[in-house]
């Protein structure tokens, strides 16, 4: 499949537990679900507490000798697409780009809400 004119929701972690930056994946991906356009993790989430090494601006040994400051260090990459830089990008559930907020009925996509009543 192309990724040329498709649009992006950026996801970067936050200073939590793995599991909480989890859960709220499936909240961010809901979003980018309902907005039509494709979840990705940043190529470089320089927030990432789980990539961040010792050294200021260094990132940790990677399985696989991999380096790089995302999920993508202990999960495979969740897109073939890369981020153009202009969608909607969230730290946890803080905007960082875009116009649109989370808001709590978001967390379900809306193709999955009348198989849930």
């Amino acid at each position: 499949h192309s990724c040329k004119g498709k649009t992006f929701v950026e996801h970067g972690m936050f200073r939590s537990g793995i599991g909480s930056n989890i859960h709220i994946s499936a909240a961010i991906m809901a979003f980018a679900l309902n907005e039509g356009s494709i979840y990705v993790w940043p190529e470089d989430d320089s927030e990432n507490p789980w990539t961040q090494g010792v050294e200021k601006g260094s990132t940790v040994d990677c399985p696989g000798g991999r380096k790089t400051r995302s999920y993508e260090c202990y999960l495979k990459p969740i897109s073939s697409c890369k981020p153009d830089g202009t969608g909607a990008k969230f730290t946890g559930v803080h905007k960082d780009r875009g116009k649109k907020t989370i808001r709590g009925t978001e967390v379900v996509p809306n193709m999955f809400k009348e198989l849930l009543k």
